[in-house]
């Protein structure tokens, strides 16, 4: 760690002297964001879009796109929310809505979100508000309003059925329309939302459904469909009384009608085998195909500053239109385009190889990428497959298999550059599924043949392979090889019913099992010496062995839940690091050689899968939608010293102090400055809570209820200048 950590915690009051210099995660891959979004919009008056999507999180561009701002899990949401809508109904208050009965609203244009959702589970699709107090939102097979701002709702009468109802709107401060999933028609409002009426599209089109609607004004409305596997827009100018096509195409879905003024107009949807949308210039009456900078099976959502528009979809994508939607640009930067970064390799000072599995639909697949200035660029060196594992001996030779039913495994002898393949077993259709050589001659490939365990050898580096294992069900098949000399390995995978490990006591001819007593599935195993090792795997199993895996003990990982631990890594003896699955948690740490973990804030709305480091505190953290970040400061921020004078810094009031749910806090001015910026770290230095200021507040309610019981430091800043500080305790 750059700055040693000194808790001097004798006294009530401890301030802050310094503001680190680093922020403890640096994105690499992609930029802006990796997460799906669903839905862009400008806030009135404002030049502010800001997007929300998967992973509980929002990003917004005050310049136009050039730079975005993320705000992961706004309100303490958890990070499995995915937001679906988001509605300003002025330049200051907006509502967000989303899976598991999420709603958010601002006051101050997005800036800080307080969650008043209702009491429930149901998937919250749409919002729209009239004015502050009258709103309505769709969910499951219901419409609900609301006309005290969002505390309490009442359901709409609707005189149809409907399912999953979306592409909420009003063109007026009466009148509005929606779309019903897997319906012929939609529904129109004439009364702000308190009862629905459902209308039919008319049309010769035999099973026709309605996908998209967008209504112009009272009577002129722009529905897009399907039918029989070809897609169509049609038009009213009547209210729905008749309606024409406008539009026919074999690939081109609407799925959401954005118009710009009423003249010009965009539709967007699934694409298959071609990443286009439609826009209109006249009224919705001709359409024509407009190309996208960068494309994705699903575009979903568009917002316009005069001229300027976003077109914003699924894995982060966002397009940039400077002339009212005719040519696009991307705004999303890739160090290289991956669906999941499943495996890495540390192979010397400043130089790391990962396994890529790809998107799937049409782009192309994973890739084996090499970065040599210590994760921050990126180039590939291996193509066209789903990369599981590889292994670097030095930095010339390596190997990697994919999971393909070729028994391939690649071997390179000149740091990547030429990759050849040879065929593990030619006769029977094996698939690979982790590697572990002992040197340049000897190694192992471990898969499933026919549902069966099966470990291959190779004494010839590579080029020839027999097999050392057939065990029928011991587990689907091994998940992680690793020997500590060169007799001694281990083999680890999923349970059946209880062999969760293997071992070779003769250089892998025979192999034997052991039970350990648990029954979980093991996801992978390192030595970090030849005496000291580690398991984790699912329900946050971590165990340890200081007896060259003769013996091995639980540990806790310091995790609640049914979570999945899935990589391991000591860059020393004392400080270790795993990525976690399924838990609001993606990485924790060790300081102590493993016999205790803590949590690491780790700002990202995907899944850490692997990780690597070249010292205790630099290294990289990767993972699904394919994201890279690093750190320099071992995931932690730099926490600033403690002086002893306690006098140096205004104290920042807070109470109540100890607290156990809502932290209130008066912003005070210091000489000719106001903070723009509350921060909360844990007496270990992680970052747990940063909130935005407005320049007007006075006071600020934050909510401490996911806090774990204990002390916290909190900050008041100007840019990085300390205003004021304090500590608090956190009591239930």
């Amino acid at each position: 760690m750059k700055n040693v950590v000194v808790l001097l915690i004798t006294s009530l009051f401890i301030s802050f002297v310094t503001i680190a210099q680093n922020e403890a995660w640096e994105r690499i891959s992609p930029k802006p964001i990796e997460s799906h979004l669903k839905e862009i919009t400008r806030i009135p008056g404002t030049n502010r879009v800001m997007a929300v999507g998967s992973g509980a999180s929002t990003l917004y561009s005050d310049d136009m796109g050039e730079n975005w701002h993320i705000n992961y899990k706004p309100a303490g949401i958890s990070r499995f929310i995915t937001l679906n809508a988001i509605h300003f109904v002025n330049q200051n208050i907006g509502y967000i809505v989303g899976s598991r009965s999420t709603i958010l609203k601002t006051v101050d244009a997005g800036m800080n979100w307080q969650n008043i959702s209702p009491v429930g589970s149901d998937n919250i699709l749409d919002v729209f508000f009239l004015s502050e107090s009258t709103g309505i939102i769709t969910k499951g097979e219901s419409i609900w309003r609301t006309v005290d701002g969002g505390i309490t709702w009442d359901s709409s009468s609707a005189d149809g059925i409907l399912h999953n109802p979306t592409q909420l709107h009003f063109v007026n401060d009466s009148v509005g329309f929606l779309v019903s999933e897997w319906g012929s028609g939609y529904f129109s409002t004439g009364d702000q939302g308190v009862t629905w009426e459902s209308k039919t599209v008319i049309t010769t089109i035999e099973n026709f459904s309605v996908t998209a609607i967008k209504y112009l004004n009272n009577h002129t409305g722009i529905v897009g469909g399907t039918a029989n596997s070809e897609h169509y827009i049609l038009k009213t100018i009547d209210d729905g009384q008749s309606w024409s096509i406008v539009n026919q195409h074999h690939f081109k879905a609407s799925d959401h009608i954005h118009f710009i003024n009423d003249s010009i107009g965009l539709s967007v949807g699934q694409e298959f085998y071609s990443d286009s949308f439609l826009r209109t210039n006249d009224g919705g009456e001709n359409w024509h195909e407009v190309i996208p900078a960068c494309g994705a099976l699903h575009l979903n959502s568009f917002a316009f500053i005069d001229s300027v528009g976003f077109c914003v979809g699924d894995r982060g994508y966002i397009n940039r239109s400077l002339d009212l939607g005719l040519n696009w640009e991307c705004l999303k930067e890739f160090e290289f385009r991956a669906g999941s970064i499943n495996v890495s390799e540390i192979i010397n000072d400043s130089t790391v190889i990962i396994g890529t599995s790809g998107f799937g639909g049409g782009v192309p697949t994973g890739s084996v990428c090499k970065s040599t200035d210590r994760g921050v660029t990126w180039s590939m060196i291996l193509g066209g497959s789903y990369f599981l594992d590889l292994q670097f001996l030095n930095t010339s030779l390596g190997f990697a298999i994919d999971s393909r039913l070729d028994s391939e495994i690649y071997i390179t002898t000149d740091g990547g550059n030429e990759w050849p393949s040879f065929t593990i077993d030619p006769d029977r259709e094996f698939r690979p599924k982790c590697l572990y050589f002992i040197n340049q001659n000897i190694g192992f490939v471990g898969g499933e043949v026919s549902g069966n365990v099966e470990i291959y050898k190779t004494i010839n580096g590579g080029i020839n392979w027999y097999p050392t294992i057939g065990y029928p069900q011991i587990f689907d098949y091994p998940n992680d090889i690793v020997f500590i000399d060169d007799s001694i390995g281990f083999a680890v995978g999923p349970t059946y019913p209880y062999e969760m490990l293997l071992k070779t006591f003769d250089q892998g001819e025979t192999w034997e099992r052991d039970s350990l007593g648990y029954s979980d599935i093991i996801n992978q195993i390192e030595f970090i010496n030849d005496s000291i090792g580690f398991m984790v795997g699912y329900q946050n199993i971590i165990l340890k062995t200081v007896d060259y895996g003769v013996n091995w003990y639980e540990v806790s990982s310091g995790l609640s839940g049914y979570t999945s631990l899935t990589d391991i890594h000591f860059p020393s003896n004392q400080v270790g690091y795993i990525t976690v699955t399924g838990n609001e948690v993606t990485l924790i740490k060790t300081t102590d050689g493993g016999e205790t973990w803590f949590p690491i804030d780790f700002p990202i709305s995907a899944t850490a899968t692997t990780i690597g480091f070249f010292t205790e505190d630099e290294g990289v953290v990767m993972g699904s939608e394919g994201f890279v970040f690093k750190t320099y400061t071992g995931g932690i921020v730099d926490v600033p010293e403690f002086p002893t004078e306690l006098h140096q810094l205004p104290i920042l009031e807070c109470y109540p102090n100890p607290t156990d749910d809502i932290l209130k806090v008066k912003i005070e001015k210091t000489d000719i400055h106001k903070p723009n910026r509350i921060v909360i770290y844990s007496s270990l230095g992680v970052l747990h809570k940063s909130v935005v200021l407005t320049e007007n507040q006075v006071f600020i309610e934050i909510s401490v209820k996911d806090f774990e019981n204990g002390i916290y430091y909190i900050s008041a800043l100007k840019g990085q200048k300390v205003m004021g500080v304090n500590k608090i305790v956190v009591v239930r």
